[in-house]
């Protein structure tokens, strides 16, 4: 991550108002890729990095629930 992106991630809750989970999803060619196949990340390639960060975003929105 750039230092901007850091930045702006770290402001981006209070500056939007909105809530904002600390994973974060790299850029990754497997996932641009998975669209053109018509598939979802997790089944394209599950052991990918951008499918384990989903996962994580996932694991993240059930435990924080509706804070």
């Amino acid at each position: 991550s750039s230092p901007l992106s850091i930045i702006s991630s770290a402001s981006a809750d209070k500056l939007l108002n909105q809530k904002i989970y600390n994973t974060i999803i790299p850029r990754s060619v497997r996932l641009a890729e998975a669209p053109s196949y018509g598939l979802p990340i997790n089944i394209y390639d599950s052991k990918s990095t951008g499918s384990k960060a989903y996962r994580a975003l996932a694991e993240e929105i059930i435990e924080r629930g509706d804070e």
